[in-house]
C-alpha cells in the first residue's frame, strides 16, 4: 500500500515531474506525460494489490482477469527494468497455464 500511496497525484511536483524517467526508465509510451504514467503505475499497483490482498486472505481468484493481472505485473516490471522484464518472461509460467484454467 505505500508504494501505491506514493503513486498518487499529491506527489507530482515533490517526486515525480523530477524523478519519474529515472525511476522507471522503461516508459516507451507516456514520455513526456508525467500524470499518465504515474496514474498507469498507480492503477497497475492497486490490481497487483487486490490480487495479493485476495491470495493472501486465501480468496478465491477464480473469477479475476489472471491475465490483465499478469499484464500488470509485467507492466510495473518493464517500467523498472527491461533486463529484469526478459529475465520474467523467460521464467514466468503463468501464461503457460492461464488457457487451461476452468471457465
Amino acid at each position: 500500500m505505500f508504494w501505491q500511496k506514493v503513486f498518487t497525484s499529491r506527489y507530482d511536483a515533490v517526486i515525480w515531474d523530477s524523478q519519474i524517467a529515472t525511476v522507471l526508465p522503461g516508459d516507451n509510451v507516456n514520455r513526456g506525460s508525467t500524470a499518465r504514467l504515474r496514474a498507469r503505475v498507480y492503477s497497475d499497483l492497486d490490481r497487483i494489490r487486490l490480487l495479493r490482498n485476495r491470495i493472501a486472505h486465501h480468496e478465491p481468484i477464480i473469477s479475476r482477469d489472471l491475465a490483465a493481472d499478469l499484464a500488470a505485473i509485467k507492466d510495473l516490471v518493464q517500467l523498472r527494468c527491461t533486463h529484469t522484464a526478459h529475465l520474467l518472461e523467460e521464467a514466468e509460467s503463468v501464461t503457460a497455464l492461464l488457457p487451461q484454467r476452468p471457465l
